[in-house]
């Protein structure tokens, strides 16, 4: 996340923050805070996250915020430490938070993940056996997308680090615009992301292959500590959203399903990314 977007973020909590403080009962209501895993800018976060934060702000009659943190390890850190009392974070992380860190899952997009490897229009490349000896611009080495085109550069016969350049981004956005800067020859990316650029960019790109497919997406989960209660009220407010206009609009432009139900073993599948977050983690 560069330095402004970081300032955009503290200027957003801020903004929220201090519309609270205006009230004189703010300083006995405790906010919610739900921390979003960086996978786009701050500013991109917080604006795609706008509606669904206002709603739960409502339905719970509680100051609520959003947070983030500058990268993927710190976020999955802090994760970790049990810092955060709510967090919307990838499915793996979500496995790692709830096996090692006793998050328990609230709810899931109802999506399904997929990686792109994205090239500009002009690009001469027509498989991914093309991209040997080029660079491909990737998200975070913890983002699931990266590992799963990892294993998709495997089965075409390339070598990542050897035969292909990963050329890490802190966001999937600027994965894509390190791309259109001819920076890296390619773009691995959430194939959702591309909701969030611009069709006038988009129609510049040009898919190149797919990598495979994961069941979830992101997933809602609660602290250790989060009080029962809060846990309960914030499931119900998720659920509820989605079928709300603002919810229904929301959905539409980000390209997710729905919000539905996780039950607590059925993010077990998600274990063979274990090892590879542990790695990118330093946690070998």
């Amino acid at each position: 996340m560069a330095f402004g977007d970081v300032l955009r973020a503290g200027v957003v909590v801020a903004a929220m923050l201090s519309a609270f403080a205006s009230s004189s009962r703010a300083a006995d209501i405790a906010p919610v805070e739900i921390a979003v895993l960086p996978y786009f800018s701050a500013r991109t976060l917080f604006q795609q996250f706008e509606p669904l934060r206002s709603f739960i702000e409502t339905k719970l009659g509680r100051p609520t915020y959003l947070q983030t943190a500058p990268d993927y390890q710190s976020f999955v850190r802090r994760t970790q430490r049990g810092e955060f009392g709510f967090v919307l974070t990838g499915s793996h992380l979500a496995r790692l938070a709830q096996v090692e860190a006793g998050y328990q899952p609230l709810a899931q997009w109802k999506s399904a993940l997929r990686g792109l490897f994205v090239v500009r229009d002009a690009c001469d490349c027509a498989t991914l056996g093309d991209l040997r000896g080029r660079s491909v611009a990737t998200p975070d080495r913890l983002a699931v997308t990266t590992m799963l085109g990892d294993e998709a550069l495997r089965g075409a016969g390339l070598n990542p680090g050897v035969d292909v350049t990963f050329n890490p981004q802190l966001s999937h956005n600027a994965a894509l615009l390190s791309v259109l800067r001819g920076e890296d020859a390619a773009a691995l990316v959430w194939s959702k992301a591309m909701v969030t650029v611009d069709s006038e960019t988009r129609a510049g790109f040009r898919e190149l292959a797919e990598t495979a497919e994961l069941p979830i997406a992101s997933v809602f989960m609660a602290g250790p500590a989060s009080p029962p209660a809060d846990v309960e009220a914030l499931r119900a407010a998720l659920l509820e959203f989605a079928g709300t206009p603002a919810g229904r609009a929301f959905l539409e432009t980000s390209g997710y399903e729905g919000i539905i139900p996780v039950m607590a073993d059925e993010l077990g599948g998600l274990d063979r990314y274990l090892p590879a977050t542990r790695a990118a983690m330093g946690d070998r």
